[in-house]
């Protein structure tokens, strides 16, 4: 943070979600009064995680509701907003617009608002889905801001239209808005259906019935550019802190992971001695390679710190904690990141 910014407010939405709960610890840490626009009571989640920290206030918000996001945010009179909530695939394409897009327009609707009163600054994190397949063009071309963007799912196209309406904002309205592309993310909490949180748990259930097992994938040598979340919500902060509003910023390493890399480090981490079968063809939406360049957001003080094998350990530690022996078990890890459609069974 810089050293002449004075912490206030911020308001985080999405902040009991995998990066929301980092976002908020991050935030609290530098000195913020953290505001968590949460689900109301009674939202289905998909996997309990721990809440924010205890000096985080909680408003219950359902940020469909239009009038209800104007007073949450007038009410919280927050410096900084930070607008994590959203849907991923695979989904409909309308339930995504809506999630993805109408909610989006409502927080920074409500931020204009208060612009008449006070400096409010919005972050609206992207997706690195919006660029589609990086071998579309250059083999082994890292993806930089400025190129196209040719999304290949129905979650992509809804970051597109979320990251179009938020320009929208910026250049018509004058509203700040600070945009990030975030890659591949990883760490303890990682959802379960995210593709190597799904190989820890598979792998740790392997190893614990029989020290083996099979992992059969599409291919082993999709290659992805994996961020932890720590990192990711360090980026975040540095974007609002230090970037400039209006710009796109890449969140990510630079790093290419083929996913046969991360089957061998969960191997090695959790003694599971898997043998990995090729699965299906490659399916509709299917992104073989998606690396990032961080030399834009580089350039503003931040690159990622924490190790691929440091994050998957932690969430090896954390399925060792939350599962159970698993004698046989198979999902499907959507495209609603850039890590594409791995059908993944692992058996004892």
């Amino acid at each position: 943070m810089s050293g002449d910014l004075v912490p206030g407010t911020a308001l985080v939405t999405g902040a009991s979600g995998f990066t929301g709960t980092h976002v908020c610890r991050a935030l609290a840490a530098e000195g913020w009064k953290v505001v968590a626009l949460v689900r109301p009571a009674g939202a289905e989640r998909r996997r309990a995680r721990p809440e924010p920290d205890d000096q985080t206030a909680r408003v219950p918000v359902d940020l469909l509701d239009r009038e209800a996001v104007r007073v949450a945010v007038i009410e919280a009179s927050p410096d900084r907003i930070v607008h994590l909530a959203g849907l991923r695939g695979p989904a409909a394409l309308p339930d995504l617009l809506t999630a993805n897009v109408t909610a989006t327009d409502h927080v920074l609707s409500a931020a204009l608002e208060l612009l008449r009163d006070r400096e409010v600054r919005v972050l609206v994190p992207g997706s690195a889905a919006e660029y589609g397949d990086s071998t579309s063009g250059q083999q082994g071309r890292r993806l930089q801001e400025g190129d196209a963007l040719q999304p290949l799912t129905a979650y992509g196209v809804s970051k597109v239209a979320q990251v179009c309406l938020a320009q929208r904002y910026h250049r018509t309205e004058g509203v700040p808005v600070y945009l990030a592309r975030p890659f591949n993310i990883v760490g303890a909490g990682e959802p379960s259906d995210l593709v190597c949180s799904s190989l820890a748990r598979q792998m740790v259930g392997a190893a614990r019935a029989s020290g083996s097992g099979q992992v059969v994938v599409n291919s082993t040598e999709r290659v992805r550019d994996f961020t932890d979340v720590r990192d990711v919500a360090s980026a975040y902060l540095t974007i609002l802190h230090r970037g400039d509003a209006g710009v796109v910023y890449n969140v990510c390493t630079g790093i290419p992971r083929a996913i046969g890399e991360v089957i061998d480090i969960l191997a090695t981490l959790t003694g599971c001695r898997a043998t990995v079968r090729r699965g299906a063809a490659s399916t509709s939406g299917d992104v073989r390679s998606s690396v990032g360049d961080p030399s834009r957001i580089n350039e503003i003080g931040w690159q990622a710190r924490v190790p691929l094998r440091a994050s998957l350990h932690e969430l090896v530690d954390e399925w060792r904690v939350l599962s159970s022996s698993e004698q046989s078990s198979v999902v499907d890890v959507g495209a609603h990141q850039p890590g594409a459609s791995l059908r993944l069974s692992v058996r004892a």
